[in-house]
Order: structure tokens, then sequence, then C-alpha cells
């Protein structure tokens, strides 16, 4: 009697793995958003990982006077993604909120008329723009084609 309980158990999560595989995506997808923030007037941190104090370094070089540092503070998003159909052009749409901006959302656009299998589309709030509206609060990332949305992902505070 165990044995068919066992089958049974079995099968149903056979069914249910292969019904998840069955839902599956089209391959359109925003794999990730690392997001980097430079303020140099903050305190620095000596971490124990390299890497972290090698993106600082990265996003303020060559920038000499106290003017190139502000121009450079600000948001840094660094999307990866990837689409099935690579035999049109799409854009990837960055949507955002900042502090001093109060509920205006604001849009920065790249279109890849090639994309690849796996892609990657950078965007800064940075100089102006972020000095005087401030930080970043929330954000939205869209893979559009033509007037379709293919893709998405978003922080945790968009609405």
């Amino acid at each position: 009697m165990a044995f068919p309980a066992f089958v049974g158990r079995a099968g149903g999560l056979l069914v249910a793995a292969l019904g998840l595989g069955a839902c599956g995506t089209t391959g359109d997808t925003v794999k990730k958003v690392k997001i980097y923030r430079l303020d140099p007037a903050g305190p620095r941190v000596m971490a124990g990982d390299p890497a972290i104090d090698f993106e600082r370094r990265y996003r303020l070089h060559g920038a000499l006077t106290t003017e190139e540092v502000a121009a450079r503070s600000g948001n840094y998003y660094t999307v990866f993604w990837s689409v099935a159909d690579r035999s049109s052009p799409v854009t990837v749409r960055f949507e955002y909120r900042q502090a001093k901006s109060g509920s205006k959302v604001k849009v920065i656009e790249q279109t890849t008329d090639q994309p690849k299998a796996s892609n990657l589309t950078e965007f800064q709030v940075t100089g102006p723009a972020f000095l005087e509206d401030g930080k970043v609060l929330a954000w939205r990332v869209l893979l559009v084609r033509g007037r379709e949305t293919i893709a998405a992902r978003e922080s945790y505070l968009w609405q």
C-alpha cells in the first residue's frame, strides 16, 4: 500500500514539474539589474572585497576636479536581458522616480537594433539630474518591441 502512495506523490510532483515547464517563458526576460550608488560626499567604506572599491574607481576615473566628481555622482544601473527573437530591434526603457521630484516618472530609453542572445544596457542618473532631484527611489525596466512590452522588472517600491 505504501508503494501506490509514493507513486501518487512522485507522479504529482512530476505532473507539477511538467506543468511549470509547459508554462515556460518565451525567452524574453530582464535577468538582473545591478545597481551602484556613487556618493563621493558620503562616507567611504573600505570593503574587504576589491570589486566594490573597483566600481568606485571605475566610475570616477579621470575626474580630477570637485566639479567633475560631482557630475559623476548618482545612480548607475546595468541591465542584463535576453530575447528569443533577435530579428527586430528592442528598446530598453528605464522609468524612475526621484526623491525631490515627487511622483513624476522620468524615462530613459536605449534601442538595440541587433540584439544578441544575452545583452547588457547601462543607464545612469547623474550630474544635474541627480544633484537637483536627488537619489532614485523606485525604478522599472521594460523591454519593448514595437508597441508591445515583452518583459519587465521593477524595484520593490515601484507602483
